[in-house]
């Protein structure tokens, strides 16, 4: 099945390039067809592969080298009334060295449809399936199906508002009854999520959003995670899920930056006292465009998690309460019309009062950790470099 998969791939991606030498003449008299043909390469080191597992001890970092391959064919139609219709496949390899090789195929099947009508209101439906193939680790095989419809409300007063309701469902292979984290467990999701923005001056905006949602998560055997969550085996897991985030920023330098603040409040109801929290983080962000082709962005948040009914430790009666820290840096660089350079550094950091008083048979969780992630890549489109397109 893996050499039919690579087969249909290939075939794919020389249909998609070669394809672009009768097209692209045509597209510069006819915008109606035009071929989607991509490559992406990005190199990535990962310094804490161990955040998002449940552990009872402190878990020692375990670095992540590995490069990363993508290829993008597809194509874009124009229809009539301002409508557009894309479909693209996308193949991807990862190469992952830890303490053994590991080997990660995923492909994906996208396709999006969206219209205008007039200047005031643009309209988008997102189907996207895609799997995931460990190769040495054919346990945490999955696939994930995501819908998506999205809507953009411009008025000419300087206001927008953006509004999309999606639906994700993610399903394993072969369910194990082995795991560490929901995260490898059959799940279900549904979200409402919600944008106004407006331009109050020329400079200034104010940006609301609010984010409603609901997951299922499947009953699991795992003695670890049932331990943890306080369910039984026959029982699902349902989170219900709520982010308020307002913000103001303001314009900079004839345009050229954008900085803006905001404080994001965070709530997740569950059935489980375990993953019952709230949130507050102060966060900021700023948007650069230091010359022609270059480009800037720099995002951070600083806040409190904390989980009212979650005791860490036998000893105390004191619930679980995490300071964390996010930041990342993501430089831009477009060299051509078909070749740019990202490169991007990301930090995430929880300092967690369940670590302070660690006791390896009273202390229930351990949660404080800190991750570097530091990433390159470079995107090519392909047919444009070949052909020499506009």
């Amino acid at each position: 099945m893996s050499v039919l998969k690579r087969t249909i791939a290939w075939v794919t991606l020389f249909a998609g390039i070669w394809g672009n030498a009768g097209v692209l003449w045509a597209q510069k008299t006819s915008p109606v067809f035009q071929w989607i043909t991509r490559a992406h390469i990005a190199a990535i080191y990962n310094d804490n592969l161990v955040i998002g597992t449940e552990s009872r001890t402190p878990l020692p970092p375990l670095d992540d080298r590995y490069l990363n391959y993508t290829v993008d064919v597809g194509f874009r139609l124009a229809l009539p009334y301002s409508q557009f219709l894309t479909a693209m496949y996308s193949y991807n390899k990862e190469d992952e060295q830890q303490v053994t090789f590991l080997r990660r195929v995923d492909q994906v099947f996208y396709g999006e449809w969206w219209g205008q009508l007039g200047r005031f209101l643009r309209y988008q439906v997102v189907a996207r399936y895609q799997s995931f193939d460990f190769v040495e680790l054919s346990e945490l095989n999955f696939n994930q199906f995501s819908l998506k419809g999205y809507t953009v409300w411009q008025i000419p007063n300087g206001m927008q508002i953006h509004l999309d309701v999606s639906r994700e469902q993610k399903r394993f292979v072969r369910p194990s009854d082995n795991v560490t984290g929901y995260s490898l467990v059959d799940a279900s999701e549904n979200r409402l999520n919600m944008r106004w923005r407006k331009w109050v001056t020329r400079h200034w905006r104010i940006d609301f959003r609010l984010l409603v949602g609901a997951i299922t998560y499947a009953p699991t055997k795992s003695v670890f995670l049932n331990n943890l969550s306080g369910l039984s085996p026959v029982q699902q897991r349902k989170d219900k899920r709520l982010i308020f985030h307002p913000r103001i920023g303001r314009l900079l330098w004839n345009d050229a930056l954008y900085l803006s603040s905001g404080i994001q409040v965070e709530q997740n109801h569950s059935n489980s006292d375990y993953y019952d929290f709230s949130g507050v983080q102060v966060t900021g962000d700023v948007a650069w465009s230091l010359a022609t082709h270059h480009f800037l962005a720099v995002e951070g948040a600083y806040g409190v998690y904390r989980y009212p009914r979650r005791r860490f430790d036998s000893r105390y009666r004191n619930t679980k309460e995490d300071f964390r820290l996010s930041f990342s840096v993501t430089y831009q660089w477009e060299i051509t019309a078909y070749l740019e350079l990202e490169l991007n550094y990301q930090l995430l950091q929880n300092n967690s009062n369940d670590s302070i008083n660690y006791n390896p048979f009273t202390t229930l969780t351990y949660s404080t950790f800190q991750q570097n992630m530091f990433k390159a890549t470079v995107h090519v489109d392909l047919g444009r470099f070949l052909f020499n397109a506009d």
